[in-house]
C-alpha cells in the first residue's frame, strides 16, 4: 500500500477550509452566474458608448452629457457601495428570523431611499440648471440636465431592490444592469431623426433607469403592496442601521479619497503627462479590480451573512478559506498581467496619438501597481466578512490605517521613485488593509458579531 506524502501544514489548512460544503458551493455557483451576467452588462455598456460616439462624436452635447451623468451617478454610486454592505446582512438576518419584520423594514428602506433620491435629484437638477446658464448652454442642455437628474431616485431605489435580491442569493439584478444601456441604444436608433440629440439622450437615459427599476421590482416576486415605500418603521430602521450606515459611509469615503483622488493630486505635482499615465494605468487596473469587487461583494456577502446566523466562528472559517483563495487568485492574475503588461496596454490604448513610448510608460506604471492585486482580492473577502458580522468600526480602522500607510509611503518615496511610487504606495495600502483585517480573521479567538 502506497502512502501519500504529507501536505505542508499551510496547504493542508487551506484545503480543509475550502472543502466543498454547501456554503462554498453556493459562492462558486453565484460567482459563475455573476461573471456571465456581468459580462452581458459590461458589453451592453460598451455598446452604448460606441453608439453615442458614432451618433454624436466629441461634440459639446457629449461633453455636457458625460459631465451630467458623472455628477448624477456619484450619489447613486456612493449609496450603492455603502448600502450593500449594510442592507444585505440586515435583510439576510431578518428574512431568516422574522419574515414579517423583514418586509416592513424593506418597505421603510424603500421609503427613505425615495426621500434621499428626490432630495439628491432636486439638488443636482438645480446645479445643472445654474451651471448650464453660467456656461452659456442653450435651453436644450438645461432640459437634458433635468432629465438626467431625474434618474437619481430610480438609481437609488434600484440599489435597495438589488440588495434584497442579493440577500436571497439571486443574481438576476446584475443581468438587469444591461437594461439602461440597451434602452439608450434603442432611443438613439429610434428617435435621432425626430428629436434633438439632447432630448434623445435625456429621455433615453431616464427611460432606461425607469425600466431597470421596474424590472428589478418585478424580479422581487410577491404582491405589489410589499414594494410600496413606507416611513412608518423609521425608528426601528434607525436602530438597526443608523450607526452602521454612518460608519460604513465614512470608511468608504476615506478609502475612495485615498485611491484615485489622492493619486491624481500627487501626480499633478510630478512631470507633465504624469496625470495621464496614472489615469490610463488606473483604468487598466480597474478593469480587473471592479469585476473582482462586484463578484466578491455579490457572491460572498450573502453567504457569509447566512453563516453568521450560526455564529461568528462559522462565518470566520468561511472567510479565512476564501480570503486565502482570493489571495492566490490575485497572485496568479498579477503574474500574468506582469508578463503581458506591454501587450495589454498596447491592445487597450495604442492608436492615434498614443505611441509606443506611451505604451512603455504606462506598462511600467502597471507593473508597479500589479502587487496590489493579491492583497486587494484578499481584503475584499475579509471586508465582506466584517460586514456580515456588522463590525463596521473594524473596517473603518483598517481603512484609516491603510490610507495613512499610503500617505506615508508617498511622502517618503515620491521624490526618488516618481510615478511608480504612487503604485507602490497603493500596494502598501492594500497590504495594510489586508494585514489589519487578517489580524482579526486569523486570531485564535474569533471576533463576535453584533446582533443589531
Amino acid at each position: 500500500m502506497t502512502v501519500s506524502p504529507p501536505k505542508p501544514p499551510g496547504i493542508a489548512r487551506w484545503l480543509d477550509l475550502m472543502r466543498l460544503g454547501p456554503q462554498n458551493l453556493a459562492i462558486i455557483r453565484s460567482s459563475t452566474y455573476l461573471l456571465v451576467f456581468l459580462g452581458v452588462a459590461k458589453i451592453s455598456g460598451a455598446a452604448k458608448e460606441i453608439v453615442i460616439a458614432s451618433a454624436y462624436g466629441t461634440s459639446a452635447l457629449v461633453d455636457a452629457y458625460a459631465l451630467q451623468t458623472a455628477l448624477a451617478g456619484w450619489p447613486v454610486a456612493l449609496f450603492t457601495m455603502t448600502s450593500g454592505v449594510v442592507f444585505i446582512p440586515l435583510l439576510v438576518r431578518l428574512s431568516r428570523t422574522d419574515a414579517e419584520r423583514a418586509r416592513a423594514v424593506f418597505r421603510t428602506l424603500l421609503g427613505w431611499a425615495s426621500v434621499f433620491g428626490l432630495v439628491c435629484a432636486a439638488g443636482c437638477g438645480a446645479l445643472f440648471w445654474l451651471f448650464s446658464a453660467r456656461l452659456g448652454y442653450h435651453s436644450a442642455f438645461r432640459q437634458m440636465g433635468l432629465l438626467v437628474a431625474a434618474t437619481i431616485p430610480f438609481g437609488i431605489l434600484s440599489a435597495v431592490l438589488a440588495a434584497r435580491l442579493l440577500a436571497a442569493r439571486r443574481q438576476v439584478g446584475t443581468l438587469l444592469e444591461a437594461v439602461t444601456p440597451l434602452v439608450i441604444i434603442a432611443a438613439i436608433a429610434a428617435l435621432s431623426g425626430w428629436l434633438d440629440g439632447t432630448l434623445v439622450l435625456g429621455f433615453g437615459t431616464l427611460a432606461g433607469f425607469v425600466l431597470a427599476t421596474f424590472a428589478l421590482a418585478y424580479a422581487q416576486g410577491g404582491a405589489a403592496s410589499g414594494l410600496l415605500p413606507n416611513l412608518a418603521g423609521s425608528r426601528d430602521l434607525a436602530s438597526q442601521i443608523g450607526t452602521a450606515m454612518l460608519i460604513a459611509l465614512a470608511a468608504q469615503m476615506i478609502f475612495s479619497l485615498g485611491g484615485t483622488v489622492l493619486d491624481q493630486i500627487v501626480a499633478a505635482q510630478l512631470s507633465p503627462g504624469a496625470n495621464a499615465i496614472v489615469n490610463y494605468t488606473n483604468k487598466a487596473l480597474t478593469l480587473v479590480t471592479s469585476i473582482a469587487g462586484i463578484v466578491v461583494g455579490r457572491a460572498v456577502l450573502p453567504v457569509l451573512s447566512e453563516a453568521a446566523l450560526s455564529g461568528s466562528a462559522a462565518a470566520t472559517r468561511l472567510a479565512r478559506g476564501w480570503s486565502l483563495t482570493a489571495l492566490l487568485l490575485g497572485t496568479v492574475l498579477g503574474a500574468l498581467l506582469f508578463i503581458n503588461a506591454d501587450l495589454v496596454i498596447g491592445l487597450l490604448y495604442e492608436r492615434g496619438e498614443f505611441s509606443r513610448g506611451d505604451v512603455a510608460a504606462v506598462s511600467r506604471a502597471l507593473r508597479a501597481g500589479i502587487g496590489q492585486l493579491p492583497f486587494l482580492f484578499g481584503s475584499l473577502v475579509l471586508a465582506q466578512w466584517i460586514a456580515s458580522l456588522r463590525r463596521f468600526e473594524l473596517l473603518l480602522l483598517a481603512n484609516v490605517a491603510a490610507v495613512a500607510c499610503k500617505v506615508a509611503m508617498l511622502a517618503i518615496f515620491i521624490g526618488s521613485a516618481g510615478i511608480e511610487a504612487i503604485f507602490y504606495a497603493t500596494t502598501a495600502m492594500y497590504m495594510t488593509s489586508f494585514g489589519v483585517l487578517a489580524l482579526f480573521a486569523f486570531r485564535r479567538q474569533p471576533i463576535t458579531g453584533r446582533d443589531r
